[in-house]
């Protein structure tokens, strides 16, 4: 009964189903590694040596380099080209050419850093008159040109456009020299001004290009290095080079063949070139690789098996009690007890947990506060708009007033002043909306400008030109033109001391899709910083549309219509001043006014 109990504890479970977990890993994750690591392990191996084959086919394809680089020399030179031609046609000054030319080709020979490795260089005509170069003795009367040309290679060498095409040969010049092997390379010399050949190279390659590199290279005492050159393939054994006799090793692509002896073998073929050279893969390096790597892996998954449970069970010792507490007190907060509790931050992901429960209760006791706070702004601000709405027409109904005492005093003056004010007051107090047609704005602007113009005894005019009458149906802003016509006489008319003229303008543009207001006076101008200033900066005043200046309208316009329309200037110190607006043109169904 007990041990049903037990097995019923969810940490209990955990545990047992952790443990199982851990091991079951450890186990399936040591046999897939046992298995699939002798792959790996042999990939990784033939990559290593790939590459060190790479690195010893570079070095000695360098040397290989600079020796064709002397066999390209005698191809191109023209001193060599010269005593060629003269050569051929049985010219008097061709021993003077033969002899430059030998200098000319001695020079480049001891030049080259592969010339160590070259144990003779010819330069022929086709009449096998020739030049030599050659580190041993030299047998003047000895026909070399005519032993080259008549060995088996020659005409295969002479016709290829590569320049190794076989492999080690006695060399022809000096027969009765045991073992004085030589890699023959022999190149058509063509004339300088066509194709036609006037002559030959041929160059002699002891194999010491190949041995010299080979003996510092490390190869593991169970594996055998091969070059294959041509049609021939040498072993490298006991710093020789001898032919391993082997036919069918003919290509890099032969020496993977599944059942061969050579499936193990990796070869790399120099790039530009017809040689290359192999290694078979150290079973010694293999096997000592694998015991290794199974010694390591055996460590790591008793370590592996060690800390899983061990972690196992230091995680559910960890987390029973701090989740306890943590329930306890989001029990708390659902009943409304929002006090932060220090006991649950601790150091750890939980302690995030208990932070966020105590940040969340302190946010919603704050959000209960701020809310209160702002239902008791909301009746404050309910009350202050009211008096706001009562102000107005307070003063309404007491311009009324005056207006019919003017009228009964006859002072018309007064009666139009006062009248045009009670008009713009009343546009203020009873209408919420932002936009009205250009009607009702240029209404506005009327009885806004006769104020002006009695406050300034008649100094003032002002015209207004519309292109069409459907423009009057337009939706514009309220107070734009307001603002603009009180900017022109206040900065641009009063300052000139004499009458004023404002020229309004209103057209279309962009198609009859946008529409244009031309706001113009003759006053002092405008300089290019004030432009500017008025474009970005906000006037300082209590009065209420200099309160609003120009740079408050660029705002309005562009938050209603975007970047697109907006206000520019044109100015003339001393004579004028133009203000553009440009807005799209819309009617009140497209605004959803109606």
């Amino acid at each position: 009964m007990n041990d049903k109990k037990a097995f019923k504890s969810i940490k209990k479970r955990l545990l047992w189903i952790t443990t199982f977990f851990t091991l079951s890993v450890a186990l399936l994750t040591s046999t897939y590694c046992y298995f699939s690591y002798q792959s790996i392990l042999y990939d990784s191996l033939k990559q290593s040596t790939e590459y060190s084959l790479q690195l010893l086919a570079e070095t000695i394809q360098y040397d290989l380099n600079n020796a064709m680089a002397l066999a390209d020399f005698c191809t191109s030179n023209g001193t060599i080209n010269s005593y060629l031609k003269s050569s051929n046609k049985g010219q008097d000054n061709t021993v003077s050419l033969a002899n430059h030319a030998w200098q000319r080709l001695q020079e480049e020979y001891l030049g080259n850093s592969s010339s160590i490795y070259l144990n003779r260089v010819i330069v022929s005509d086709l009449n096998n008159n020739y030049i030599q170069i050659s580190p041993s003795v030299i047998y003047q009367n000895l026909p070399c040109a005519e032993l080259i040309k008549e060995q088996p290679f020659f005409d295969k060498l002479y016709a290829s456009d590569t320049h190794i095409q076989t492999g080690f040969i006695q060399d022809p010049i000096t027969p009765f020299s045991p073992n004085n092997l030589v890699l023959p390379i022999v190149r058509p010399i063509y004339s300088v001004y066509g194709k036609e050949i006037s002559g030959w190279c041929y160059l002699a390659i002891s194999p010491g290009i190949f041995t010299n590199r080979l003996k510092s290279y490390n190869l593991p005492s169970d594996s055998k290095l091969y070059i294959t050159l041509g049609d021939k393939t040498y072993i490298w054994e006991n710093n020789e080079l001898t032919d391993s006799g082997i036919a069918d090793f003919t290509a890099p692509a032969s020496a993977k063949k599944e059942g061969s002896h050579f499936q193990n073998l990796v070869s790399y073929e120099s790039p530009n070139s017809s040689w290359y050279i192999s290694q078979s893969v150290s079973h010694t390096a293999l096997s000592k690789q694998t015991l290794i790597y199974m010694s390591s892996l055996l460590l790591i998954v008793g370590i592996v098996i060690s800390l899983g449970l061990a972690f196992t069970f230091y995680i559910h010792h960890s987390i029973n009690m701090p989740l306890r507490r943590l329930q306890k007190k989001l029990s708390s907060v659902s009943s409304g007890d929002f006090t932060s509790d220090p006991n649950i931050e601790w150091n750890n992901e939980l302690g995030e947990i208990g932070r966020g429960i105590n940040s969340m209760g302190n946010d919603i006791s704050h959000l209960i506060q701020s809310r209160m706070k702002d239902q008791e702004k909301k009746y404050e601000l309910e009350y202050e708009i009211l008096q706001n709405q009562v102000n107005p027409h307070f003063l309404y109904n007491t311009l009324n007033s005056i207006i019919w005492m003017a009228a009964a005093q006859g002072s018309n003056g007064i009666v139009d002043m006062a009248t045009s004010l009670s008009l713009l007051l009343k546009s203020i107090s009873k209408k919420s909306a932002q936009m009205h047609t250009l009607r009702e704005e240029l209404d506005l602007l009327h009885h806004y400008f006769l104020i002006q113009k009695y406050r300034y005894g008649g100094g003032l005019s002002l015209t207004c030109t519309v292109e069409s009458e459907d423009l009057y149906d337009c939706m514009v802003l309220k107070f734009i033109l307001q603002i603009v016509v009180e900017n022109a006489i206040f900065h641009g008319i009063e300052p000139k001391g004499s009458h004023g003229l404002i020229q309004i303008t209103i057209g279309h543009m962009n198609g009859n899709k946008d529409l244009f207001i031309s706001v113009t006076d003759d006053g002092i101008g405008m300089t290019e910083s004030q432009i500017h200033d008025a474009l970005n900066s906000e006037p300082d005043s209590s009065d209420l549309f200099r309160k609003i200046g120009i740079n408050n309208i660029q705002k309005r316009i562009q938050y209603a219509y975007g970047p697109d329309y907006g206000i520019a200037i044109k100015s003339s110190p001393g004579s004028y001043t133009t203000v553009i607006i440009t807005l799209p043109c819309q009617r009140k169904e497209d605004t959803g006014l109606v």
